[in-house]
């Protein structure tokens, strides 16, 4: 036998489970616009057209939500940082040993206006939201934020795009 104090206590608890049932029953009636969370897996690696990104074994990091997207190759200890884009959906991206991609950076390709690849060489820097677009960077160089090297422009060895520069199609720097 239980006591007097239990079966009250129970006794409540049914009845406030019950209220709080039947005012979230209200609450969905009088809903204007139905909504319902779905959440999405990490969409950290996706391959296009059958061909997937190749990642080294001692890639560093590649943040949770980076996108790595089709005809991508990483190097040894490369990073990917949060809420990069790298895309190879029409062409391919090699990226290099040591290099960092920043936070917010989009790494593309182009098929319609030339024939690009994206091509980063080793110990390379990408600052935060900056845009390389079919462009060659070379070996030890910086890009830093939010600069922009765009189609068919090369940055060689050893240079530096200063923080929100434009670097027009074609130009060797």
């Amino acid at each position: 036998m239980t006591s007097l104090g239990a079966r009250v206590v129970l006794a409540a608890s049914n009845a406030a489970r019950k209220v709080g049932q039947s005012l979230d029953s209200l609450g969905k009636s009088m809903e204007v616009v139905k909504y319902s969370e779905r959440l999405v897996p990490s969409t950290r690696f996706v391959a296009v057209d059958g061909v997937a990104p190749t990642v080294s074994t001692n890639t560093a990091f590649v943040a949770p939500n980076a996108s790595v997207i089709g005809d991508v190759t990483l190097g040894k200890d490369a990073s990917v940082w949060y809420g990069a884009t790298v895309r190879g959906d029409v062409h391919k991206v090699v990226i290099g040993d040591n290099t960092s991609v920043g936070d917010r950076a989009v790494i593309h390709v182009a098929k319609i206006q030339g024939d690009f690849p994206s091509i980063i060489g080793n110990n390379v820097t990408i600052g935060p939201g900056a845009i390389v677009h079919a462009a060659t960077l070379k070996d030890s160089c910086v890009v830093a934020a939010s600069a922009q090297v765009l189609d068919g422009a090369v940055v060689e060895s050893n240079s530096i795009v200063a923080a929100g520069a434009g670097v027009t199609p074609g130009t060797v720097v």
